[in-house]
């Protein structure tokens, strides 16, 4: 039909297999704003790849699909002026490093389907203060002594040490 999808020319992308699309990195690391389309030509998206956005330092504000199932490890390492990040509500988990070293990243919204937070995934997030667990199972936390304000979903309790 000619058309051609905008997104095309912001994001790197590579079709799977199965017809699905994983998001492999920024078309050009000096964009501030991204915002990751539900299909690309038809296809879901619904990955980013490992280290997709590493050290997109100048990457302010993305938006993820709500088709996203997996990021990969270390999927925005060092994007230092990422502010915050809403998880969609299909992501379960949240791999090793994948924020690490955000050190503008002031607030996290987890998806509602998150149950696990892999090692260091906030790590050095120096400007982190505030995570909405929003349905994430706190029973395994032991520590978040970095964060100023916590909002737990209804009815759950945090011991944190």
């Amino acid at each position: 039909n000619g058309r051609k999808d905008p997104y095309l020319y912001s994001v790197k992308a590579e079709l799977v297999e199965n017809g699905e699309v994983i998001i492999t990195g920024l078309a050009d690391k000096t964009m501030t704003a991204v915002i990751i389309p539900e299909t690309i030509e038809g296809m879901p998206v619904v990955a980013i790849g490992t280290n997709a956005f590493l050290r997109c330092t100048a990457l302010q504000t993305v938006e993820l699909p709500a088709s996203l199932k997996t990021i990969g490890t270390g999927a925005f390492y060092g994007c230092t002026a990422l502010t915050d990040i809403a998880l969609p509500n299909s992501l379960t988990v949240i791999p090793e490093s994948a924020f690490t070293s955000c050190t503008a990243m002031t607030a996290v919204t987890l998806g509602n389907a998150v149950t696990s937070i892999g090692k260091n995934a906030f790590d050095n997030c120096t400007s982190l203060r505030e995570i909405d667990l929003n349905g994430f199972d706190t029973k395994n936390v032991k520590s978040l002594w970095w964060l100023l304000s916590m909002v737990l979903p209804q009815g759950r309790a945090a011991f944190l040490l």
